[in-house]
């Protein structure tokens, strides 16, 4: 079996997970995340299927526009960004803002580069480091203890800084590989990059069946 199949198979089980779960998640900022899931699903794997379309380009328009509002779903989940008197809040809101700005602006520019989408994806991979940190920087400061049993945020926020990281390292490999032999460093990029979307497909799973439990606990 290859791997390709196995990245559809952990990203469709955690879209599954999620709609099985999803009138029991806790917290029920979660529920956001699972419907831009199988948004996406839908967009990358069923939509090319019914239209001919060009996928190349297709792919790279799409994520293009999927990458900041990833951003802002996952900044939502973690924060409370309703509360513009917060420094952090306005902070995040201000990144959010710039972050869509700057995206209308290269699908402008450059609407037919083919690597338009790579442009945001290295955006979204840093912007989402930065938010992480900034959420382990709360955690650390309420001198909080973690109870993963507990915690489907933290457990879905490492499989989130790992695909970010991993994805800034690769693309970095790949750029100075590519120079050498670009058919090794595509071969590179593609498996370590299916790696990194499972990791962190299986961490959204396991968030989500923990948010099913912590909702037993609260309600029933």
């Amino acid at each position: 079996m290859k791997l390709f199949n196995f990245v559809d198979y952990s990203i469709w089980l955690s879209a599954i997970t999620g709609i099985y779960f999803f009138k029991k998640l806790e917290p029920r900022s979660l529920k956001i995340l699972v419907a831009f899931v199988i948004i996406v699903i839908s967009l990358e794997s069923i939509l090319p299927k019914i239209f001919e379309i060009d996928r190349k380009h297709y792919y790279q328009r799409l994520y293009t526009f999927t990458r900041p509002i990833e951003f802002l779903i996952i900044a939502y989940c973690y924060f409370d960004l309703r509360n513009w008197k917060s420094k952090e809040s306005l902070f995040i809101n201000i990144v959010i803002i710039g972050y869509f700005i700057y995206t209308i602006t290269l699908f402008v520019i450059y609407y037919d580069d083919k690597y338009l989408g790579n442009n945001t994806s290295v955006v979204s991979y840093t912007l989402l480091i930065m938010l992480m940190l900034i959420y382990y920087k709360n955690l650390l400061s309420t001198n909080q203890i973690i109870v993963l049993s507990k915690s489907p945020l933290f457990i879905y926020s490492i499989g989130i800084l790992i695909f970010s990281c991993g994805n800034v390292i690769v693309t970095g490999f790949y750029l100075k590989i590519a120079e050498q032999n670009k058919e090794v460093a595509r071969t590179l990029y593609k498996f370590m990059n299916y790696g990194l979307l499972i990791t962190k497909s299986i961490t959204l799973i396991i968030a989500f069946f923990v948010a099913s439990r912590n909702y037993k606990q609260k309600y029933e």
